[in-house]
């Protein structure tokens, strides 16, 4: 048996404190699930503190919980974003951004060499015994820690607002709301234990700059950061990363991504936002669909990207990892022409479609296929495909599986019903006639539900029915204009 045991846990673990941030005064986030349901996205942090109560009720006292706050070394150096994320953007010649609304709000990033000063002078003290510290140096500001990390890396931080900054780098799992946590750590007992003051440390500007220097910069350059990320990030701040510096199997996807955050004109369809990402289209918002504009621009020959995106829903992506689905389209044409739609993972990997002709006015066209991957982000269309100066309208877009389509739709018909409740093996259960106009969002919610659940649909089909339509187990009826 150890005579002492050191448990590495993390400042993550603690839950949000007004003040000055102690060891003692501060409750754990597995301690206050039920008070604050958004701790659980922190399963880093959680189960930090899961683990140190596990010691606590060990029945023993030789043990010693560290929590250390952000910490940095050679080649791995955090910022507001995290691992190395922001210093990369520094290394690229580009800016990186921050929340304005917490640019005033302290935090700890502790160079590693400090942290293990302190473990060292934990070791075998008494005072260490059965308790928890977070080995501190400099508490300081967001704004404070830009300005050191501008001396250190020439890396320029701009304050964006914070839902423009959270759209853009995500939520990553827990680790951004500790970053908006107010810590103002006191250090009164890690120094008091260790025996130490702070002028026995780096700190934070020195230990930086000796954990760059001591950094392989020809290594840490070619490094892959949360590209997809970065790529958004150069939106946000209005800067174009150099693909040169990307790695070359990604730069193809940086590009894409980039260029359909930077569209950010919301136009959709059925729940498809479109993306722009070049001068070969036009887009516009309709009541019935959207309006697509071939501009005059001519192809030069070149690789240069003609598509037009439409982004997948995260509600249909699962939909992605089934034997088969269904794309169907409908649209509304000024001539005869032939295209051919596929889908894409932020510009590579392609699943090309059978090409499809399309009649002047309402034309319905749909492709059953296997999905090559379960991580395509788009459906896309080229503008090599369509005339010069000429509009289409888009009124309909679906991925759908094959054996969950109960409507059958007449010729010239766009819009699509959604079904609640639908059967399984059930072929067919509503005709729509030709020429129908459905507005978005009409709903027939099937066999029995309470009524206070809400239909868009008039009539509602079932055994409930059965008397009214004797030996009709579906129900057939032209529907026109809802």
């Amino acid at each position: 048996m150890t005579n002492q045991y050191f448990y590495i846990s993390s400042y993550r673990a603690y839950g949000e404190q007004t003040g000055e941030l102690s060891e003692e005064n501060t409750r754990l986030k597995s301690d206050m699930l039920d008070e604050h349901l958004g701790y659980q996205k922190d399963g880093y942090g959680v189960g930090k503190g899961i683990q140190e109560n596990l010691l606590r009720q060990s029945g023993r006292n030789n043990w010693t919980i560290i929590r250390p706050t952000m910490t940095f070394s050679k080649g791995r150096i955090q910022f507001f974003s995290g691992d190395n994320f922001d210093i990369i953007r520094a290394t690229r010649g580009v800016k990186s951004a921050i929340p304005a609304e917490f640019l005033d709000y302290h935090n700890g990033i502790t160079y590693g060499k400090d942290v293990a000063k302190f473990l060292l002078n934990f070791i075998g003290k008494e005072k260490a015994f059965g308790e928890a510290f977070h080995p501190v140096v400099d508490v300081l500001s967001w704004r404070e820690l830009s300005e050191i990390y501008h001396d250190v890396f020439d890396l320029d931080i701009v304050t964006v607002p914070e839902s423009s900054y959270r759209d853009a780098i995500g939520e990553t799992k827990g680790l951004y709301e500790d970053r908006i946590m107010e810590r103002k750590f006191k250090r009164d007992k890690s120094l008091a234990v260790a025996e130490l003051s702070v002028d026995d440390f780096y700190g934070t500007k020195a230990g930086l700059i000796e954990a760059w220097h001591e950094t392989d910069l020809e290594t840490f350059g070619k490094m892959i950061s949360w590209e997809a990320f970065q790529a958004k990030m150069d939106v946000l701040v209005d800067e174009n990363t150099d693909l040169s510096k990307v790695d070359p199997s990604l730069r193809v996807q940086f590009n894409a991504i980039r260029e359909n955050y930077r569209d950010r004109v919301l136009v959709s369809i059925d729940g498809f936002n479109v993306k722009v990402i070049n001068q070969y289209w036009e887009k516009e918002q309709l009541t019935d669909g959207v309006l697509l504009s071939r501009t005059s621009r001519q192809t030069s020959g070149q690789m240069d990207n003609r598509w037009l995106n439409f982004e997948i829903p995260q509600n249909l992506t699962k939909m992605l990892a089934a034997d088969k689905i269904q794309l169907t389209m409908v649209f509304e044409t000024e001539d005869d022409f032939e295209f051919t739609p596929f889908l894409h993972h932020y510009g590579v990997g392609n699943q090309v479609l059978n090409r499809k002709r399309l009649s002047k006015g309402v034309t319905e066209v749909s492709w059953l296929f296997t999905p090559s991957r379960t991580d395509f982000t788009d459906v896309a269309i080229t503008a090599t495909d369509f005339s010069e100066n000429k509009m289409v309208k888009l009124l309909s877009l679906t991925l759908s599986l094959p054996n969950r389509n109960p409507v059958e739709y007449g010729k010239y018909t766009y819009g699509r019903i959604k079904i609640v409740n639908s059967p399984r093996h059930e072929p067919k259960i509503l005709t729509v006639g030709k020429f129908t106009s459905i507005a978005p969002d009409v709903s027939l919610m099937i066999r029995t539900h309470g009524i206070d659940r809400v239909s868009t649909y008039t009539w509602f089909a079932g055994k409930a029915l059965s008397t009214m339509f004797p030996g009709n187990q579906t129900l057939l009826m032209s529907l026109t204009h809802f």
